[in-house]
């Protein structure tokens, strides 16, 4: 084989393997597009089938959609029944928490309207806990919530039973001397209300002033009537302008409007009832303070609550007064059970100080009783056992 033929044979392998080479890119190329297409198609299904389960989703969720402005309204109907009403205020809590937004600041305030007219359907501690919760959080809203002025003044008010009263029930000493000296100021402003009333003399309605009717000459009659039976002619012809046929619109779902009812409004501003309601809330403060006699630490600065509101009795009804003279006549036979107490523990004192080797009280050895420190109680088990 010569060299050309040689030459003419590399040059036709060369070719042929380009070809394959073309080929064989070819192919890849189109494996690579048709993977891709595949991949972008699997993809797009995807997407699809997702979009398709969120609608789906979306569909079940209106479909169970709770409306909060409705739901409030078959919780506040709950208020009245004692059996419900401790259940409905942790409703009513996580309605207004959580809603917010969607809910009607009005609506919200006749809701802690409502709440305030069975404020004492709900004695537990648990219960003014709820209560505490829901006024913290009109206190963060109460720009919005607390837009009028009425609205404003009948709040203080509520205060005194959301954040004063709820507030009592705690173990901290300075907290709880600053919240019944709050209580006590509220006595003291009705006290004063009342001296205030007793001197003021009764406001007389004015006179409704009588309407003038200016009498016309029959020169301005005649032009007035001209004028309107010129506009008369005008109002007909734009309406012939105007009947022209409307286009159909959808009708638009009406958006939930809610008005306060009239008799909430007339008993806000009602001077009396806001009086009235101070008393309560004073009576309730009162009642429960002397439960809470039996802390130590509580009953000097009870003591001195019970001692001014007796003084200042005459704020109450007739049937809170007698209450609060019941009360103040058990707390003071508690005082004197304090005395008694006291008087037996100083002689006991005595005896055993004197000399406890005579004394009719058992002297246990200090050596095998453990060392307590504390209050008196403690102070009187020491003494007792010989320290």
């Amino acid at each position: 084989m010569d060299y050309s033929e040689f030459q003419r044979e590399s040059l036709v392998r060369h070719q042929a393997e380009k070809l394959l080479d073309r080929d064989i890119v070819r192919f890849e190329r189109k494996q690579v597009i048709e993977d891709y297409e595949k991949v972008v198609e699997k993809k797009l299904k995807k997407e699809e089938n997702e979009q398709k389960a969120k609608e789906e989703e979306i569909a079940k969720l209106k479909a169970l959609e709770i409306k909060p402005n409705e739901a409030l309204d078959k919780v506040l109907k709950h208020f009245n029944n004692p059996k419900k009403c401790p259940k409905a205020i942790i409703l009513f809590k996580d309605l207004i928490i959580k809603n917010f937004d969607s809910l009607e600041p009005d609506h919200i305030f006749y809701g802690v309207y409502e709440l305030m007219k069975y404020i004492s359907l709900l004695p537990s501690a648990e219960d003014k806990k709820n209560i505490h919760a829901i006024f913290q959080f009109i206190e963060d809203k109460k720009d919005i919530i607390l837009h009028r002025k009425d609205f404003k003044e009948i709040y203080a008010i509520w205060c005194f039973e959301g954040l004063v009263h709820t507030q009592m029930f705690t173990d901290d000493t300075f907290k709880f001397s600053a919240e019944v000296k709050k209580a006590r100021d509220l006595a003291e402003e009705l006290q004063n209300t009342i001296e205030e009333e007793a001197f003021d003399e009764p406001e007389q309605e004015p006179e409704p002033e009588p309407i003038k009717k200016e009498i016309q000459p029959a020169e301005q009659k005649d032009e007035a009537e001209g004028k309107s039976n010129i506009s008369l002619i005008r109002q007909k012809l734009m309406k012939k302008k105007m009947d022209v046929p409307q286009t159909v619109v959808e009708p638009v779902k009406p958006k939930y409007e809610y008005t306060i009812p009239k008799e909430c409004i007339k008993d806000i501003r009602s001077r009396k009832q806001q009086r009235e309601k101070k008393k309560e809330i004073l009576f309730e403060i009162t009642k429960s303070l002397f439960t809470m006699y039996k802390n130590t630490w509580a009953k000097s600065t009870i003591k001195q609550y019970f001692d001014q509101i007796y003084l200042q009795r005459d704020i109450f009804t007739e049937q809170q007064k007698t209450e609060v003279e019941k009360l103040k006549s058990d707390l003071s036979s508690l005082k004197g059970f304090d005395t008694v107490k006291g008087f037996r523990r100083d002689g006991l004192d005595s005896q055993i100080s004197a000399n406890p080797l005579v004394s009719r009280n058992e002297v246990k050895d200090a050596r095998t009783t453990s060392m307590s420190f504390g209050n008196s109680l403690s102070t009187w088990t020491n003494k007792q056992s010989g320290l």
